[in-house]
């Protein structure tokens, strides 16, 4: 924020006349967590700037990058941010990982508590999540196998399993 507010600095005292939005917007696309901005003129001396944030749900990892991945779906440069160190690792195809997201949201996956996302190239995702249990998930049906394992998960005798593989159709094993 301080640093947008910096960049903006040499507008102040400008008429608003001879404003361009192309040189804010152009200005405001230096920052790799602004998805998007609106400019809107208030006469007589007044600038109003709409910002909407880009905001990372997951860390991109592989041997050859580190990248945030936003919830629309874009990549942001990796930087140090203590907000963020506590988002999930995303290991394996980047670009199908904003599906399984959405499908998470929709059945109202607890995302808050997935360590890592898994993705193996049979089209299929394992969900680690911070307290150790592996959810080995099938290649569809995900939307009903993820509302199997919220109830399930919800009982204490669950509590002792580790693995959960819903790979095999109409089977659940427990490890």
């Amino acid at each position: 924020k301080d640093n947008l507010l910096f960049a903006l600095q040499n507008l102040k005292g400008k008429s608003l006349i001879f404003l361009n939005a192309n040189y804010i917007n152009n200005l405001i696309k230096r920052f790799d967590f602004i998805a998007s901005i609106k400019v809107k003129k208030i006469y007589p001396n007044t600038l109003k700037l709409i910002i909407k944030e880009k905001i990372p749900i997951g860390i991109y990892l592989d041997e050859k990058e580190k990248i945030f991945i936003s919830n629309r779906g874009d990549y942001i440069p990796f930087k140090e941010i203590y907000f963020y160190e506590n988002l999930p690792l995303v290991i394996g195809n980047k670009s199908k990982f904003i599906k399984l997201y959405l499908i998470l949201k929709s059945v109202e996956f607890p995302i808050h508590k997935v360590k890592e996302f898994h993705y193996f190239n049979i089209n299929r995702w394992d969900i680690v999540l911070i307290n150790g249990k592996r959810i080995k998930l099938p290649n569809q049906n995900l939307e009903k196998i993820l509302k199997d394992f919220i109830s399930l998960n919800k009982e204490k005798t669950f509590d002792k399993f580790e693995i959960i593989d819903y790979r095999i159709k109409d089977q659940l094993i427990l490890k």
